[in-house]
């Protein structure tokens, strides 16, 4: 995952399971980039809805212990850079 807004966030690696449209992921990295807070840990769990269609994947129902102030930023639409 890579999360920045401008030249401050931050990378996490995580190990993903997938269930139909139910994404489960523990991070097992992070690398914090220049001013970050509230920074997510090695060992965070968060699950997440993500379903595809027609060129746009659309994230939502996003559950996390430790970051569930970011969930305004990270639910929503995206769609592949060419």
């Amino acid at each position: 995952f890579h999360v920045f807004v401008g030249e401050n966030g931050g990378t996490a690696k995580a190990k993903l399971t997938r269930d139909k449209d139910t994404v489960t992921a523990e991070l097992t990295d992070v690398e914090e980039k220049g001013k970050f807070p509230n920074k997510p840990k090695k060992g965070d769990k968060l699950t997440f809805k993500w379903v595809e269609k027609g060129g746009v994947a659309t994230l939502s129902d996003f559950k996390s212990d430790t970051a569930e102030h970011a969930k305004e930023i990270i639910e929503g639409e995206y769609k592949q850079k060419k």
